[in-house]
């Protein structure tokens, strides 16, 4: 009895080990894509910046 209980114990202990590790590995997954969405935004930020700018030095 004790030993089927102990083997019970092992089993739920490797799935939350692989749930945790499916987390983290979820996580920084989605913090690669933010990271890229972040450089993205920045990157068409400058540009509209740019654009911006140079329409108002052709207009005067």
């Amino acid at each position: 009895m004790i030993q089927k209980e102990a083997q019970e114990a092992e089993t739920k202990a490797r799935d939350w080990k692989l749930a945790l590790l499916e987390a983290k590995k979820a996580q920084e997954e989605d913090s690669t894509e933010r990271e890229e969405a972040q450089h993205d935004a920045d990157h068409t930020a400058a540009q509209l910046e740019k654009t911006g700018s140079d329409h108002s030095s052709n207009a005067g």
